[in-house]
């Protein structure tokens, strides 16, 4: 975030590790970063509010199983920015919007800035994650079933 004085970054998470919480904060004061702060234990409420008022979503755990909290990111309206790894890689198609190592991530905002890109990725962001919606997770989850039961 030394990189990219302009932009505000709120880390989201649980304190379930105090000594690691303490740890962060540490970093962010040693490192005179002004611009992030630690968000703990955010109701859904606190969450949706930073979500809705945010333009990027930076999620960097590698081997993400589906990534759920991408999809929030992104129905919220954020452009994300994942790991390029496990299901982020299903969830966000875009190769521009993946990262390999964290020291890429001031680079992409700079570049999806310049590009004026960012509608157009919304967009289709918003439309893909359609797919995950619950009612269409319950239809195919119900064909599943049908073909497994016995016809009567």
């Amino acid at each position: 975030m030394a990189e990219l004085p302009g932009h505000e970054l709120y880390i989201i998470g649980f304190k379930n590790d105090v000594s690691y919480f303490n740890k962060c904060q540490k970093a962010i004061e040693d490192l005179w970063l002004n611009n992030v702060h630690l968000i703990s234990d955010a109701t859904e409420v606190e969450r949706d509010s930073l979500l809705a008022s945010s333009t990027f979503f930076i999620h960097s755990l590698r081997e993400e199983p589906f990534g759920i909290t991408t999809v929030q990111g992104i129905a919220a309206g954020c452009i994300p920015i994942v790991h390029n790894s496990g299901g982020q890689k299903e969830i966000v198609q875009d190769v521009d919007l993946r990262f390999e190592s964290e020291h890429e991530i001031p680079g992409i905002i700079r570049s999806l800035q310049s590009a004026n890109r960012m509608p157009s990725i919304k967009k289709g962001l918003q439309e893909h994650i359609k797919a995950y919606d619950t009612m269409v997770f319950r239809r195919h989850f119900k064909s599943l079933v049908e073909q497994k039961l016995p016809n009567s």
